[in-house]
């Protein structure tokens, strides 16, 4: 049986994509399959080689790109002739494709960023002047409204382009998180007098946090911003902020109609209409930089809540 197994085992490692390599009790590599030859020999690997020579030859000489994963096989008790030992798992294209993923959305934003900042500019400039029609200033508010919308868009898709291949760092001060959560609920005011929403807060705890306050403010926004949309008028939305097992955890609830959506993080990558939502996606991202997580649930059929948490410092959890 255990021979059958092998021959069965080399002709799937044969026809397999993945790279397949056996090293034996000399710690030198003696079979592979022809991925992994091909991959061995891109790399500049050729003839007999150790496994300390492998594990050196794949390490990636940029460390912000996937290259080679060498990944231990379990042992089985099967032949030597017939036994493997470790995958090569080749990723470079991955990380070929997402850095030019990268670098067309980078050149995309700023192309567009500029003249739509050019366009808010010069609406910004002409709503300042006097005697405009009513009909005609409405027009040009709106215009503006629109282009500042679009232009905070395409600010956030270069954001989350960044986020995800962490090309660009945190920029961490040392603040406390609920002056970054007032300074949110003032920006996204206006949205809550539109809808006629009333924003409550209640700190149960605070602390200083290394962060980065501008993100986290952003990301804070579009959640906030997600329960004023899902409110009805002269609702409540509730802020909650507490300290609890060494983490700052803000809950925002709303009184709409609840999520209909799976519940969890899923649910924040959605929204009612299960269309990606990319203030959702950019607040996920924020807040896992951090170290921190974001989770989504249902208020008793009362609404929803959304929830993130951050870790506070180790210099905090002395006090």
């Amino acid at each position: 049986v255990a021979a059958r197994l092998g021959l069965f085992l080399d002709v799937l490692v044969a026809l397999i994509l993945v790279g397949v390599v056996c090293i034996d009790i000399f710690v030198d590599v003696v079979r592979a399959n022809g991925v992994a030859r091909q991959i061995l020999g891109e790399v500049g690997l050729n003839g007999q080689l150790s496994l300390s020579q492998l594990e050196t030859a794949l390490v990636p000489s940029d460390r912000t790109l996937a290259a080679v994963e060498l990944v231990a096989l379990p042992t089985f008790d099967l032949a030597t002739e017939h036994s493997y030992s470790h995958l090569l798992i080749d990723q470079r294209e991955q990380a070929r494709l997402a850095r030019l993923r990268g670098e067309l959305l980078a050149l995309l934003t700023d192309d567009m960023r500029n003249p739509l900042t050019s366009m808010v500019t010069a609406l910004d400039l002409t709503l300042g002047q006097q005697h405009l029609p009513d009909d005609v200033d409405r027009v040009l508010l709106g215009a503006r409204q629109s282009g500042q919308r679009l232009l905070e868009l395409v600010t956030m898709l270069l954001d989350i382009s960044q986020l995800e291949q962490r090309s660009a760092p945190l920029r961490r001060t040392t603040v406390a998180l609920s002056r970054v959560i007032e300074a949110g609920i003032a920006q996204i005011s206006p949205l809550a007098q539109q809808g006629a929403v009333t924003v409550s807060v209640e700190h149960a705890g605070d602390s200083m946090i290394d962060l980065d306050a501008d993100r986290v403010q952003r990301a804070f926004c579009y959640l906030l911003e997600q329960a004023l949309r899902n409110s009805p008028p002269y609702s409540i939305v509730q802020i909650r902020m507490r300290r609890a097992d060494g983490q700052l955890i803000v809950q925002i609830s709303d009184q709409g109609a609840g999520r209909t959506l799976p519940q969890g993080e899923q649910a924040l990558r959605q929204d009612e209409r299960g269309i990606a939502s990319l203030g959702l996606a950019y607040s996920r991202l924020v807040i896992e930089a951090h170290g921190g997580r974001v989770w989504a649930e249902n208020n008793d059929g009362q609404g929803s809540i959304s929830s993130f948490a951050l870790p506070v410092s180790q210099q905090e959890l002395l006090v």
